[in-house]
């Protein structure tokens, strides 16, 4: 029995307010997607009674979702999908892919199976570029990382992206040894004594372990004669990973350079540790979080989380603090050290009066003010914005949904829709336009990347 026959006999039983209940019901029906790609005309709570999944309208791609592989994603029905897995109804391709980050700090989004046969790493399903560190920050010896100024210390590194930016041939204790793909490190001594650099146990490829310098400053190597330490199956495994044994003088600084035997990559972790005490020989200034600068000793500098700066090196003329500006767009006075990431520090002597932290961040929620990096994945609109005197909202046009109005670019791209840019808005936006397949020929749609994934063209919204 259809709708209009129920009103009519609900009329004759029941009077004028039922008649009146069943032509609203009649007005929110809709579309029905079941497993197998067929649509019916009904309503959302019979249509989930039924195990159907509402839809706008029965469309031609109305009941299609993303049926995906490492290598390959079709949009079809859930019955037909002979892929991997199955998004679901609605979803498009871009459910498929995530952030793959190339080894000269590129990132775009892409498959798996695509991200591993150009040789990127794969940050997984759904994933964002913007989210993701790309390429080796320490893979030259002038950008070394820094290592804190303890005497016990752990990194862990990889080197697949790693080149080599050092003397290729060094000279070892089992003689003359190629190597490459190197990463770098710098450590300053808290006192005299004798370290173990060390990458045994957690390295799990052919590695040479170099130790360089000792100087008051670190100076990268021309060549091997600033060369301390050479380590080459030092860990007793032939082939495997390698430590070292070198003596330092407090406060001196030493470069430790990670490599591999004739350029092998992989994972490690890199252990620095006295074998003799250490006790740092004399107070010296320390940045503490707060910013300002105290002198102490090493341990009581450390124990108070500040920075040791160096034994008999004085506060008098040292900076220590600067402007860190926190993810909700405040400002607080701090050593660069205590403003980590998320947070950002915007330089030693800045400060909080004259530094810009929030701007307006447009977010699924609305507009609040934050920092650039607390905007993170939404749309921020320029430190100094005002939530205000910005319009976030704009018009989306979604496959499902048809157009409405979202406070953000994520709103709409996270259901697969169309943002058409801030201060637009549905009330004088035609989402529909007209897709010409080859093979299933001509039907109207809501967003041209619906059209443009089964390779059809799109004739502009407003056609038909």
């Amino acid at each position: 029995m259809n709708t209009q026959a129920r009103c009519r006999r609900s009329w004759f039983l029941q009077g004028t307010l039922l008649l009146l209940a069943c032509q609203v019901r009649a007005q929110v029906q809709s579309g029905c997607c079941f497993e197998d790609g067929s649509c019916a005309t009904s309503t959302p709570n019979l249509c989930a009674r039924a195990g159907g999944t509402p839809v706008e309208s029965c469309t031609p791609e109305a009941c299609w979702g993303a049926c995906c592989s490492d290598n390959d994603c079709v949009l079809t029905a859930p019955e037909l999908c002979t892929l991997s897995f199955y998004y679901g109804i609605g979803t498009t391709c871009q459910a498929c892919q995530g952030a793959c980050c190339q080894c000269d700090g590129t990132c775009s989004g892409t498959l798996p199976g695509t991200c591993a046969a150009g040789s990127g790493h794969f940050f997984g399903y759904g994933t964002l570029c913007s989210e993701q560190p790309c390429g080796a920050p320490n893979d030259q010896c002038a950008n070394a990382v820094a290592l804190p100024y303890s005497p016990t210390v752990t990194a862990a590194f990889e080197t697949r992206c790693a080149t080599t930016d050092g003397p290729a041939t060094v000279a070892c204790e089992s003689g003359a040894q190629p190597v490459g793909n190197d990463m770098w490190y710098e450590y300053i001594a808290p006192c005299d004594g004798t370290v173990r650099a060390t990458l045994c146990g957690a390295t799990d490829f052919d590695s040479v372990l170099l130790v360089y310098g000792g100087g008051l400053t670190c100076t990268c190597p021309a060549d091997a004669a600033a060369q301390l330490a050479c380590g080459d199956d030092t860990c007793g495994v032939l082939g495997g990973p390698s430590e070292v044994l070198f003596t330092v003088q407090g406060d001196r600084c030493y470069l430790i350079r990670v490599a591999g035997w004739e350029g092998e990559r992989g994972n490690g972790v890199l252990t620095i540790s006295y074998d003799t005490s250490c006790s740092p020989p004399s107070p010296g200034a320390c940045c503490l979080p707060d910013g300002s600068c105290e002198e102490r000793e090493f341990t009581l500098c450390t124990s108070a989380g500040g920075a040791f700066r160096g034994s008999g090196v004085a506060c008098a003329g040292l900076q220590c603090g600067g402007a860190c500006c926190q993810t909700d767009g405040t400002c607080r006075t701090s050593a660069a050290h205590a403003c980590p990431a998320p947070g950002e520090f915007r330089g030693l002597g800045t400060t909080c009066a004259g530094t810009q932290c929030a701007g307006a961040c447009c977010t699924p929620d609305g507009c609040t003010a934050a920092s650039p990096t607390g905007c993170g994945t939404n749309d921020f609109l320029g430190l100094g914005t005002v939530c205000g005197q910005v319009d976030c909202y704009g018009a989306c046009c979604d496959p499902q949904a048809g157009c409405f109005d979202a406070p953000s670019t994520a709103s709409c791209s996270q259901g697969g829709g169309e943002f058409l840019g801030r201060g637009t808005r549905c009330a004088s936006t035609d989402c529909i336009g007209a897709c010409c397949d080859p093979a299933a020929g001509c039907f109207d749609t809501s967003t041209t990347g619906s059209c443009s994934a089964f390779g059809a063209e799109h004739h502009g919204r407003g056609t038909r």
